[in-house]
């Protein structure tokens, strides 16, 4: 049983540092580019001067969220809820955790980090639009 324990936790920080490597050479691609940026927002910044584009980069880019980071919170920490302005939603996974489905959760939000990230960035990036 602890060797089944064992390799379950082996597999599993193996799997989050390959996630973590691949979304490290992803946002390193995404740096100021309007191509990357959430299609609700992107057509406008397009359409943006050089300037005003330069703007809303700087502001983006302070806001924005790492894939990185978040998944570095969701295997050591288990507070990328937290990361991700959501307090409720962590502390609601730490009480699931006490009562045994917890883990389920954890390990389908690894699958789901990509799409909460987007999610919050998408957000981010509405904002700084509006700030500008």
């Amino acid at each position: 049983m602890k060797i089944i324990i064992i390799l379950i936790v082996l597999v599993a920080i193996g799997a989050a540092i390959w996630k973590i490597v691949q979304a490290r050479a992803e946002e390193n691609a995404e740096l100021n580019s309007v191509a990357k940026l959430p299609p609700s927002v992107g057509h406008v910044v397009a359409q943006m001067d050089a300037n005003s584009q330069a703007a809303f980069f700087h502001e983006y880019q302070k806001s924005k969220k790492s894939l990185v980071v978040a998944y570095v919170c969701w295997l050591f920490f288990t507070v990328y809820y937290f990361y991700f302005k959501k307090p409720g939603m962590n502390i609601v996974l730490w009480i699931t955790f006490l009562i045994g489905v917890g883990e389920v959760w954890w390990i389908v939000d690894f699958f789901r980090m990509p799409s909460i990230r987007r999610d919050y960035n998408e957000g981010v990036a509405r904002q700084a639009l509006q700030t500008l």
